[in-house]
C-alpha cells in the first residue's frame, strides 16, 4: 500500500492518502455491499424485474451514509470540503486515482460504542463519496485535515503538457 504523509494545516490530520489498488479495493467493497442488499430487495419482491434502480437506491440508503461535499477550485489547486460528523481522523480513508477522489469513513469501535440507543442507526453507518475531478492532480501533494466534523482536502493540480500553472497574487 502506497501512502503519502499529510502535513497538518489546522485541525487533526487525516492519516493517509491511498492510491492505486487500495482505492479500487475500497470502492469494490462498497459496491459489493450495495449489490448484495439490492439483490435481497429483488428476491424479496418475488424476483420481479423492472425495479432495479429503486432497489439499488434503497440499498445505497441502507448501506451508506451520504457525505455532503463542497468543491472549489483555483488555478493551482482543488479544495474539497466534506461533512463527516462523528468520525475521527483514523476512521477516514482518502483515495485518489485518475480523475476521481474517494472519501470513505468507517465508524471506529469508539464511535459505535459511544452511540446511544436513541441515535439513529445512520450514525453507525459507513460513509462513502466519489468526487469527479476536473483535471489531473499530483498525488504526492495532497493535504487533508479534520476540524469540527469537516475534512478539508487540498489537491495540487498538475499542469497539462505545454501549460504552466501560475500563482496569482492578490493586490
Amino acid at each position: 500500500m502506497k501512502s503519502v504523509p499529510i502535513p497538518p494545516k489546522k485541525g487533526l490530520p487525516v492519516a493517509e492518502i491511498l492510491a492505486g489498488d487500495p482505492v479500487c479495493k475500497m470502492a469494490q467493497e462498497v459496491h459489493q455491499k450495495i449489490a448484495e442488499r439490492a439483490y435481497e430487495f429483488f428476491c424479496a419482491s418475488g424476483c420481479t424485474h423492472g425495479h432495479d434502480i429503486h432497489d439499488w437506491l434503497q440499498a445505497e440508503r441502507e448501506v451508506l451514509k451520504p457525505i455532503p461535499v463542497e468543491v472549489s477550485e483555483t488555478a493551482v489547486e482543488i479544495t474539497i470540503r466534506a461533512e463527516v460528523p462523528g468520525f475521527l481522523p483514523k476512521d477516514i480513508a482518502l483515495g485518489v486515482e485518475e480523475g476521481r477522489f474517494y472519501i470513505h469513513a468507517q465508524p471506529g469501535e469508539q464511535a459505535a460504542s459511544s452511540r446511544s440507543s436513541r441515535e439513529p442507526l445512520e450514525a453507525a453507518l459507513p460513509a462513502f463519496r466519489v468526487v469527479d475531478l476536473s483535471t489531473a492532480v499530483d498525488r504526492k501533494h495532497v493535504r487533508a485535515w479534520l476540524a469540527d466534523g469537516v475534512v478539508e482536502i487540498v489537491l495540487s493540480k498538475v499542469a497539462e503538457p505545454g501549460q504552466k500553472l501560475v500563482l496569482s497574487h492578490a493586490a
